[in-house]
């Protein structure tokens, strides 16, 4: 039997539903409230306060990559983050793909550990999940 399209307006429906099935009621009446018109100047606040706190957060990562890594592991993840494929990049370090694999992983293993740990990481990520 072949599928049949659904209207706009199931879907509208179909999604308020697993919405509603998913989210805690005091969840939904938080979002509910913010999705009430915001004074334009009230919005544009948020925005640069969640753009300060991504920042902040973002120079936190970084201050952790240069403590809790290895020589090693920095390089593999600087060249992955500038979208380096990982065979390229074993051939950039002289190392077979295999073991770029296997720094990234610890790489990020380490990262998000040291995150984990760190009680600014945590306390800036419950903020700017509040905004």
């Amino acid at each position: 039997m072949p599928k049949r399209e659904m209207s706009k307006e199931e879907y509208a429906e179909q999604q308020w539903a697993y919405v509603n099935v998913m989210m805690d009621p005091k969840d939904m009446q938080d979002r509910f409230e913010n999705r009430v018109a915001k004074n334009p100047e009230e919005e544009e606040e948020e925005k640069q306060k969640l753009e300060l706190l991504r920042l902040e957060l973002i120079g936190l990562i970084l201050e952790k990559f240069e403590t809790c890594l290895t020589k090693r592991q920095k390089e593999v993840l600087e060249l992955y983050l500038i979208s380096k494929k990982q065979e390229h990049m074993g051939k950039i370090l002289s190392i077979t793909q295999e073991a770029v694999f296997s720094r990234l992983s610890l790489a990020f293993k380490r990262l998000r550990k040291a995150c984990a740990k760190d009680i600014q990481i945590q306390n800036l990520l419950k903020e700017i999940k509040k905004t």
